[in-house]
């Protein structure tokens, strides 16, 4: 396969998503293992087991979640690889709203998994509540965490993403 501006910046968003995942759940675990309830004993195999029973409890949403998170990468990335490496945009702004741009997906997702799951398992009844629910509970934070996520990595995502279209470019030139 060859290397474009698309598949530069699919690669490099998918990268630091993964590691963003990888970091939060360590942080989360982290959290848990210092500041754990008082009256009861918190260690690492009761973290991981419960991570794990949520996990699969709730498999078939983090499935779902993960496919249009993928989707997402796959055209967010691939914008994001031609907006920085062929029109030249600024690497900051479009690796940080490539960013946020997972996180709504993320909050899109996860309101029509839920209504879908939701109308499954109790015949349409109450899909109202459960998207005014994600909207009361969910809208907000995760605009709050993609701002922050955003302005984290944005720029060494855009950073990488130009620097590995500069690699790119000279090799074309030499050939």
């Amino acid at each position: 396969m060859s290397m474009t501006a698309k598949t530069i910046g699919r690669k490099i968003l998918l990268k630091y998503a993964i590691f963003s995942v990888v970091t939060i759940s360590l942080l989360l675990t982290v959290n848990l293992l210092i500041f754990g309830q008082d009256n009861v004993q918190i260690t690492l195999g009761r973290v991981l087991s419960t991570f794990g029973e949520a996990f699969v409890e709730d498999l078939d949403f983090v499935a779902i979640q993960t496919i249009l998170t993928l989707v997402t990468i796959w055209y967010a990335g691939g914008l994001c690889g031609q907006l920085i490496i062929e029109k030249r945009k600024n690497k900051f702004i479009i690796g940080g709203l490539a960013t946020l741009t997972l996180w709504i997906s993320l909050f899109i997702g996860s309101t029509f998994t839920a209504v879908v799951i939701h109308s499954v398992k109790y015949a349409g009844h109450g899909t109202e509540s459960v998207i005014l629910n994600w909207i009361i509970y969910g809208l907000v934070p995760l605009l709050i965490l993609g701002l922050i996520h955003g302005l984290l990595i944005g720029f060494p995502v855009g950073h990488e993403i130009k620097k590995s279209g500069d690699k790119l470019n000279a090799l074309q030139q030499n050939v």
